[in-house]
């Protein structure tokens, strides 16, 4: 008589004599949900693999085009400094018809005008100093503009009297 929790597993040989095993029911449903839940991982297992290797070999392929790209910057950062070389830009300014000023040439000079400035001394302009005699130099020079910015700031009040 077959149990209904059990279940009948014939081995062997088959015969009258011959019948098999009963296993309950419970231990089949418990190790095929083993094999199950075993199948599940290594399928999640082997899909996360497959991700990881996939995005490596992207990465792979972005690090070489990263580097194609900067050899390529190098490159035409060198073509831009040879481009950009004072005998270039003077040959292709001679080829365009521009030409340089010539040194006696007073309209290509800079020149700064200040009101109250005096003009530098020659002997300062041969000399190539940018600095030209300060007011300290001068005999009682600081002293005097003190006074003069003084009096200017005391002169209302001095009118009020």
């Amino acid at each position: 008589m077959r149990q209904r929790n059990e279940l009948f597993i014939p081995y062997g040989r088959l015969g009258p004599d011959n019948g098999g095993a009963r296993v309950d029911m419970r231990v089949v449903l418990f190790f095929a949900l083993m094999l199950i839940v075993l199948g599940l991982a290594g399928w999640l297992y082997l899909r996360q693999s497959s991700e990881v290797a996939l995005l490596a070999s992207q990465v792979r392929e972005q690090q070489i085009r990263k580097e194609e790209l900067h050899r390529e910057l190098v490159t035409l950062n060198a073509e831009v400094a040879m481009l950009g070389s004072l005998k270039r830009v003077l040959q292709h300014g001679i080829e365009e018809g521009y030409q340089l000023a010539d040194a006696s040439d007073a309209s290509r000079h800079l020149s700064i005008t200040c009101p109250g400035c005096r003009p530098l001394d020659a002997a300062y302009i041969q000399s190539g100093s940018v600095v030209g005699p300060t007011v300290a130099d001068e005999p009682d020079g600081a002293w005097q503009g003190f006074r003069d910015g003084l009096r200017g700031w005391l002169r209302p009040w001095t009118n009020d009297r």
